[in-house]
């Protein structure tokens, strides 16, 4: 009788036991999960045009606290709707310190003094690199996704980015074009817009010309080398520049005629030129209907 009954206890003090190590795991895993949650940044601010489009692609409203005056404007700001119901700030390390972010977000090319007094006051400050090519691009979106606890949300963007430039170098056909931006910047080898051309089947006039990264080309070394498309920035709404009547020269447009079939002009919104982002998608889709059209007039 007496072994059975130490028996029976021993087999009750393994159960509790049992139980009581489980009920610890699950609280840990709770408490784990809590404290992952809690850690996420609720209260941020950017104070770069590119990381304004990438903030908001990836986090909900609620948790931005402001944005620069720059993500309003809808000629660069692929998200300029959503910017409108949001703060913004001019880039300033007493105003941002006001504002009490529990992050703040940089280019690289941010205000150096800025982004060294801001993290002087002690805040949390991440600045992000310029994305020159699409591998950056997923970099940053990766490596920021994590910083802000939005990790799904990052791969199911670069998971719709690789599908759409899976066709890279695939084309047949592939025609001449340049992005000519105001006072004549082009864009080389080593830059966004370069790889975005290449995906879609372009040669680069400016990789032709041995141009670099940044280069330059006056309105008559276009029309001596005779590209199929020259793309050009659309005019921002309300603010008239003088670097943009170049492209209404008599020279230029009366090239773009039924008559001169060789070249080819349109134009591109500017967000979709500028800050490697998941505003790429859109850019890439009328890259595509571009190309579609200059083979159709062909």
């Amino acid at each position: 009788m007496e072994f059975f009954l130490n028996s029976f206890f021993a087999t009750a003090k393994l159960k509790i036991a049992i139980i009581f190590v489980g009920l610890i795991f699950i609280l840990s895993i709770t408490n784990l999960s809590a404290q992952t949650n809690s850690e996420k940044p609720k209260r941020i601010v950017s104070i770069n045009l590119c990381t304004d489009q990438l903030l908001m692609a990836l986090v909900e409203t609620e948790r931005i606290i402001s944005v620069s005056h720059l993500a309003r404007d809808s000629s660069i700001s692929r998200f300029s709707d959503k910017a409108k119901n949001l703060h913004i700030n001019y880039g300033m390390a007493e105003e941002i310190y006001l504002l009490k972010p529990d992050l703040v977000l940089a280019g690289e090319y941010s205000k150096k003094y800025v982004v060294a007094v801001i993290r002087e006051l002690g805040l949390n400050i991440v600045t992000v690199p310029v994305a020159n090519s699409l591998e950056a691009m997923r970099n940053n979106l990766l490596k920021l996704a994590a910083i802000l606890g939005e990790e799904a949300k990052a791969k199911i963007i670069i998971s719709k980015v690789d599908n759409l430039f899976s066709l890279k170098n695939t084309y047949s056909k592939k025609p001449v074009a340049i992005v000519w931006r105001t006072r004549g910047l082009i864009d080389g080898p080593g830059t966004l817009v370069h790889e975005m051309l290449q995906v879609h089947g372009f040669r680069n006039l400016a990789k032709n010309l041995g141009r670099g990264q940044l280069g330059n080309i006056n309105l008559e070394q276009i029309i001596m080398t005779r590209p199929d498309l020259v793309i050009i920035p659309e005019s921002k709404n309300g603010y008239p520049s003088l670097s943009q009547l170049v492209f209404k020269h008599p020279a230029l447009t009366s090239l773009d005629r039924l008559n001169k079939p060789w070249l080819t002009i349109m134009r591109f919104p500017e967000w979709g030129l500028i800050c490697g982002g998941p505003q790429v998608l859109k850019a890439y889709e009328l890259l595509a209907s571009i190309r579609m059209n200059l083979l159709a007039k062909k």
